[in-house]
């Protein structure tokens, strides 16, 4: 049972804390203003952590807004007592769904999973043929009506080795009458892949060392985050494959939010992976409330920025030049050993 307090905000998801390693349970979420009269604002939810197959599953339990100030907690354990170390409730926010709508873009359409791969799993390799568009969540489609699947994530910079990159759970039942389902699996970050943003006005710096400009002036954002292949497997233990199961991929665009200043134009500037983000304190001084009006525009042609500075090296630049000179040394090699192998010996002397 958890106190929020005499005033709480509104919220809408709690998170548990165990030590356990290897589970999955079913958990009811009551909420109450006395701690006398209950009711349920989630009536069964599945909390889950598979580490024996490398996941963290799934340990936060959405339910019904409210902001009563008692919540009830209850795990379906029957042989022993589930322990918990810990429980966060965390606060709904309305007010950022009214200002910027939710919203998502296909950055792969619904495909079938690969064939000839091990048993016991249902896998897909994605490339996204670039760097540049990160995923954000995969949605799954299936015709079975129960069941319960981990999916672990995978990435890789070359689609040779693979490096883990998260996970979690799809399931879909009937509880109390209510059928539930969750298909579709978050992605919040993975790792060596680094998420930079920033917004400002300048009339130099990181502009000069971008590839390509779109607008007119002053507005500068610098992202790099994405990986270009990915692994999506279903763990599928003794259990038949999903039927009739497809994957699609899909991102949230990218918004970039400032005040505009009276007399100026903004430029976004992008393509340059290597340039280093700038430093300015609008990220932590910017906010908009519910009852402001989000200003939507559009960008004026896409133009190469003239004054770019490609900041690679000599020989990342030409690497023709690099494989010509491999080349030629070889041949020149090649050609001291054929003369060498020709020479006849000299006469020796007594």
């Amino acid at each position: 049972m958890l106190d929020l307090g005499a005033y709480p905000r509104f919220h809408n998801a709690v998170r548990l804390d165990t030590p356990e390693t290897d589970f999955i349970l079913w958990v009811e979420v009551d909420a109450s203003d006395d701690a006398r009269t209950w009711r349920i604002v989630k009536a069964r939810a599945p909390i889950s952590r598979f580490r024996k197959e490398g996941l963290e599953g799934n340990q936060t339990i959405r339910y019904s807004e409210n902001n009563a100030r008692y919540l009830r907690v209850q795990i379906r354990e029957t042989v022993n007592q589930f322990p918990v170390t810990n429980a966060a409730v965390f606060p709904s926010s309305q007010s950022q769904k009214d200002v910027i709508p939710e919203q998502w873009l296909t950055l792969q359409g619904a495909r079938d999973p690969d064939v000839g791969v091990p048993a016991g799993t249902t896998t897909w390799t994605l490339d996204l043929g670039s760097t540049n568009a990160p995923i954000n969540a995969l949605d799954f489609t299936t015709s079975q009506q129960d069941f319960f699947r981990g999916v672990r994530l995978s990435t890789s910079a070359d689609a040779k080795e693979w490096s883990p990159a998260g996970g979690g759970e799809i399931y879909r039942y009937v509880g109390d009458s209510r059928r539930e389902e969750s298909l579709r699996v978050p992605v919040y970050g993975y790792p060596d892949i680094a998420e930079r943003r920033s917004v400002g006005i300048s009339g130099s710096g990181p502009v000069q060392r971008c590839r390509r400009t779109a607008g007119s002036r002053a507005l500068e954002s610098l992202i790099r985050t994405g990986v270009r292949y990915w692994r999506i497997e279903i763990l599928n233990g003794n259990d038949a494959p999903l039927t009739n199961l497809q994957l699609s991929a899909s991102m949230v665009p990218r918004l970039i939010l400032f005040r505009l200043a009276a007399g100026h134009s903004y430029r976004l500037a992008y393509g340059n992976e290597k340039a280093q983000p700038p430093q300015y304190d609008l990220e932590r001084t910017l906010r908009v409330s519910a009852t402001e009006e989000a200003y939507a525009d559009s960008l004026s042609n896409e133009e190469e920025n003239s004054d770019y500075q490609d900041p690679r090296p000599f020989s990342e630049r030409h690497p023709a030049l690099l494989w010509t000179a491999l080349a030629l040394a070889a041949l020149a090699l090649g050609f001291t050993a054929l003369r060498t192998l020709r020479t006849p010996p000299a006469p020796s002397s007594n």
